[in-house]
């Protein structure tokens, strides 16, 4: 962050925190329109999750996905029709398990409690609960 504020005024920078857009989707979404100069009249549906995270179910959807993904876009287009992309990709993935609770605490605390603390001051924000403990 000291970087982007080196080269740009404060006025310019907007820092938005993921808890924004969850605990306010709407809100979080128009104080970027009205950041950007866009007007902020205007409200997102947000019902739908766009783009969620997912893990292959096994080993060969893993190996799938991977030769899948290695072929450029215009021509995994070809490869595979648009009216089965969903259904392969329901088959094929599913959601990433919960990230367990020891690795949940230890990330903030242990690893990255340092740089959020320098990190608080920098986008003015309270970050206390992000390094304390559950």
């Amino acid at each position: 962050m000291k970087r982007y504020l080196k080269c740009f005024s404060r006025d310019q920078l907007l820092f938005v925190l993921h808890e924004d857009l969850k605990s306010d989707p709407v809100g979080t979404t128009q104080r970027v329109y009205s950041h950007l100069g866009v007007s902020a009249t205007y409200v997102p549906d947000v019902s739908a999750t766009h783009n969620p995270a997912r893990v292959p179910k096994s080993l060969v959807a893993k190996t799938l996905a991977t030769v899948y993904t290695a072929f450029p876009a215009r021509i995994r287009g070809r490869l595979v029709p648009t009216s089965l992309r969903h259904v392969i990709r329901d088959n094929l993935l599913s959601n990433p398990p919960p990230l367990h609770p020891d690795v949940r605490y230890d990330l903030p605390t242990r690893v990255f409690a340092r740089s959020i603390t320098r990190l608080q001051p920098l986008i003015d924000r309270d970050l206390s609960q992000w390094i304390s403990e559950p």
